[in-house]
């Protein structure tokens, strides 16, 4: 999966602006606070002007980046599958486990042979 996003540039040609993943930790952590004072939309997302105002801000200002929305949303598609893909294994597929030292998924060899299959 890629671990960049794409900006439009004249001719409609794009290049990719890289999240670190500091600002990757910094943006979970700006979004685990905007849930912990409400600012969620009443269906659970975070509206633009949200993001725009309380989020980029920060984030850009921390890291001196210049992410705009149009980031925001293609960095949260990434984070989303990824936890997806991360909740799938825990969940479905019998054997898996975590372990929170190494923050690596956990499996016998005979486990990941055949998920691999």
């Amino acid at each position: 999966m890629e671990e960049s996003q794409q900006e439009p540039q004249e001719g409609g040609k794009s290049s990719y602006v890289q999240w670190s993943p500091q600002e990757n930790n910094t943006l979970i952590n700006l979004l685990l606070d905007c849930i912990t004072a409400g600012l969620r939309d009443s269906n659970g997302l975070f509206s633009k002007f949200t993001v725009e105002r309380r989020i980029l801000p920060t984030l850009n200002q921390m890291h001196g980046s210049t992410k705009t929305f149009q980031h925001y949303s293609n960095r949260m598609k990434i984070l989303k599958t990824k936890y997806l893909a991360a909740a799938e294994l825990l969940r479905f597929s019998s054997g898996f486990g975590w372990d929170a030292t190494t923050k690596r998924f956990t499996a016998p060899d005979e486990v990941w042979t055949e998920y691999i299959k």
